[in-house]
Formats: C-alpha cells, structure tokens, sequence
C-alpha cells in the first residue's frame, strides 16, 4: 500500500569554522549470516540467499562514508554501499534523522551502491524494485530495510562525530583497464559527433570493447595533515563476476578493493560505480564463453585484478594531489517520471552477463523490436508477449518509484552530478558536456531507474536499451532536470510518497 506523503526535512547550517573539516567511518550493513529472502538483480533466474558453511566465499557487506564540512559550515556526505541499488526510502529516513542533529539532510547525502549482484533484495520503498531484481523473492522485507537503514544511518553519524579540520583533493586516472563494453552495435548506434568526443576524452585502449567504455577513475582524497583519512572514488564496471554459482552474501570486487589498494585500518575507501550500464567485466573471451562452472573461479581471479588496478591507480593519484582546504556546495532536486515503467522482454533475461535460463529464448534476444507504435515514448521497445507477458506482468502493474533524487554537489573545485540508475559510457558523457569545468556522473545515486540510455543505444534494443523503463526520453529529461537545478530554477523537494507494507 502507499504511504502518507513523507516530508523531507532541512538541515539546518553549522557554525563557520573558517576551514574545512573532514570525517569517516565505515559500518557493517549486512552480515552474511544475516540471510533474508533472494539475492538481488538476477530477474527470472532469483535464487535465495544461502547461510554460509565453512569454506564459502562469503564477506559482510559495508558502508563508507566520507563527510566532508566547508568553513561555512556546510556538510555533505559520500557514501558508497555494497548494495545492488540505493533507496530514496532509505535516503529520505536518514536524511530526517540526521536533519536536526547533524546538519546534513537527504539533499546533502549522495548515496550510491557498489551494484553487487550477491546481495539482498526487498529493501526499497517502492513494489517495482522489491520484486524485479529478484522476481522470486515476493514483496517487501520490512526487517531488512529498518536493519540497512539504522546501520546506515550509524555510519554517516560516526563520520560526523570523527570531523577535525583536514584537507581534501581531487585526481583523475585517465583508463583503468578492467571493463569492457558488452553492447558494441548499441555503442556505435550513437551519433559519429558523440563518439568522436567520446574517445577523445577516454584515450586509447587495446581492444574495441576497452576503448568503448569509461574508464576514468576519479578519487576525491580527505587528509588529516599528511595521513590520507578516507577516499571517495568512482570507477565503472559491473559488480557481476561471482558467478550464478554464488548464493552467500558477497559484496563482490568493490569490497576487495581496500585491502588489494593496500590502505590501513585507519583510512576508509568508498568505491562508488560511474556509467557502468554497459561495462562488464574482462577477460571478454571467458565472459563470452558463459562457462558456468568457471564462473566463481573466474570471478575471483578477475576481482583480485581489478581491485589491483584500481589500488595501483589510487597510489598514483594520492602521489600527485595538492591538498587544499574547501568550500563545499550541494543542490537536489527530484525527477517524476512522465510515463509508466515498461520492461522489454530481454528483462527476463537477467543478469549475470545476460546468462539466465530464458536468455536464448527468441522473444528475450537482443534487437528484438517493436515495429509499431512510433508515437510511444516506449518505442520500438518490445511489448512481453506470452510467458514471458505473465512472468513480467505483476512488474507491469507494481507501482516504481514516484521521484528520483538528483543530486550536485561542488567540492574542491570539482563538480559530481548523480544519476538514479545505470547509464552507459556515452549517456554519462553526454551529460557530464552539459557543464563546465570538471564534473564526474555518479551512478546508482539515490535510488533506481533502471538503465539510461542514449537515443540511439535504446533504439538497437540491447538488454540496455530494453531495460531504460522510462523511455527513450529518459537521458534527455534528466539532462533537462540537471540544467535547471544548476541554474537555480529546478524545485526542491517537500515531500516523498513511498509504495511500501
């Protein structure tokens, strides 16, 4: 059923201090013991979440939170979660709670998720997401979400109680290698002039699929004299190289990546995704293969490699930073969707690389299109047609999320733009070309929508395109939305509606 309208509630500033303050903490979410319901993010191939026996591959599940606090007083959090995909119920709760005591509010917390597929579902506050990422799995776990909320919320209040005054700096990494694009007819279904930028800004890279994707890395590093405290960086590629051998609590290659980087107990490493939506992970030819039995072999081998890199990569950036005390600038602003959700068929196909049971099926292929219709912000999306229309049709008639939170925030001379869900590589560009100066697009930021397309990606009608729920108009209503929040005009959020027991 659906809540009572939900106000949201603003902090109030602190104190100038006249330099600015920098604080973090990282907390448990979720224990692997702490099993409930079906992992999150496989559709139609949902499995339930196994309690671990001696010798699993099994990790907790964490939150890293970097608070950082301008000489005005203005505060705003990163957090990146090992969770499939945020929630605005949870941001919306933490946000009011931390509104009256801790001078942060929902539109000062940019909450991002790391995407691991080996997680739980049922958390979120809306039918739609408690059941498409894990179509088994039923409604909502109520326990759950009050359990990830109040951790959550423990954390950012841990950050906020371990602020001192520090500096903070910003470096990019130009590639890391890692990912590789898995949709190369949509890549080069996008404009020749997109393109052209495209590369320009990324570089060159070994093979077609390296070099169509993103793989900048951008670190924002907090420091307590010389001692770095706590990064807050932003990579893309999948978090899906476990495996559908893997049925314990895992939070995938992001939670390896502390301890491969090399960083002491002291020092907290969120890695939050960039436009992974169609970034997988290398080596291509195994991933092509699909062998299942050598999929957790694989995806162990692979994780090591990519948290290395990404260790090796942040070495070089905290080799060359400069520093700095800062002002810190935060805007929000909420998106409603103009039309309903709709899943192409490729959805039953499910994740893991698009390796689920039903992925062969003909209706379920990639390019499958719908001819009619042309006047549909839908098209040429293909409507599910029989099994596939009854296993996708309780999804049709759940109610999504009613707004997304878009979130800017100005630190260090450095701008980040969210985005609530999975954009490609050259959808994030084509937003990140809107500003001036240097901007980084975090995705999987505040809640979800799905996948985010360009115009002619979702016309190919890949998994990617046929999983942009909201359209082929999605991109360009966000860009839309994000111009105006930067020019002041776009509306703040009063309150929230919520589609939850």
């Amino acid at each position: 059923m659906r809540d009572r309208m939900t106000p949201v509630r603003v902090a109030p500033l602190a104190p100038a201090t006249g330099t600015c303050r920098v604080g973090a903490a990282s907390v448990v979410l979720h224990e692997p013991a702490d099993h409930q319901g079906h992992m999150c993010g496989y559709a139609i191939a949902s499995k339930p979440i196994r309690r671990p026996r001696p010798g699993d591959l099994t990790a907790p599940l964490r939150a890293q939170v970097l608070v950082v606090e301008g000489p005005d007083g203005a505060r705003v959090a990163f957090v990146a979660t090992d969770l499939w995909g945020p929630s605005a119920w949870m941001l919306v709760q933490v946000g009011n709670a931390l509104a009256a005591t801790d001078h942060l509010d929902a539109g000062r917390i940019v909450l991002s998720a790391t995407h691991t597929h080996s997680g739980p579902g049922g958390y979120f506050g809306n039918e739609l997401w408690n059941r498409a990422p894990s179509t088994l799995g039923g409604p909502a776990h109520t326990d759950l979400r009050a359990q990830l909320t109040q951790r959550l919320l423990a954390g950012i209040r841990a950050a906020c109680a371990d602020l001192a005054p520090g500096t903070v700096a910003v470096g990019v990494v130009p590639r890391v290698r890692g990912g590789a694009n898995r949709s190369l007819p949509a890549f080069r279904a996008n404009r020749n002039a997109d393109l052209r930028a495209f590369r320009a800004v990324m570089g060159p890279a070994p093979t077609p699929e390296e070099s169509a994707v993103d793989g900048r890395l951008t670190a924002l590093c907090a420091f307590r004299g010389s001692t770095l405290r706590a990064v807050f960086a932003t990579w893309a590629c999948h978090a899906t190289t476990l495996g559908q051998k893997q049925d314990c609590i895992h939070p995938d290659w992001p939670g390896r990546v502390h301890a491969a980087a090399g960083f002491g107990p002291h020092t907290v490493l969120g890695l939050a995704q960039g436009a992974a939506g169609d970034v997988s992970p290398l080596p291509v030819s195994e991933l092509r293969a699909g062998g299942q039995n050598a999929a957790q072999h694989q995806g162990l081998q692979l994780a090591d490699t990519v948290a290395a890199s990404v260790g090796n990569a942040l070495r070089t950036v905290l080799a060359g930073v400069t520093p700095t005390p800062t002002s810190v600038r935060t805007r929000w602003t909420t998106w409603v969707p103009p039309v309903r959700h709709q899943l192409g068929p490729q959805a039953a196909g499910g994740a893991e690389d698009y390796r689920s049971c039903v992925a062969g099926w003909r209706q379920c292929g990639e390019g499958n299109r719908e001819e009619s219709l042309p006047d549909s912000a839908q098209w040429p999306k293909r409507r599910p047609r029989g099994g596939i229309a009854m296993a996708l049709g309780t999804l049709h008639r759940a109610e999504g999320p009613a707004a997304l939170p878009l979130h800017q925030v100005e630190v260090a001379g450095h701008r980040w733009v969210t985005l609530p869900g999975e954009p490609t590589g050259v959808a994030a560009h084509c937003l990140e070309r809107d500003f001036t100066g240097p901007t980084t697009v975090v995705g999987y930021a505040g809640e979800y929508a799905g996948y985010l397309t360009t115009h002619g990606e979702y016309a190919t009608q890949h998994y990617e395109g046929a999983m942009t729920v909201y359209g082929r108009d999605s991109l360009r209503q966000l860009r839309d939305r994000h111009e105006d929040l930067a020019a002041g005009t776009a509306p703040a959020p009063t309150s929230w509606t919520f589609s939850v027991p």
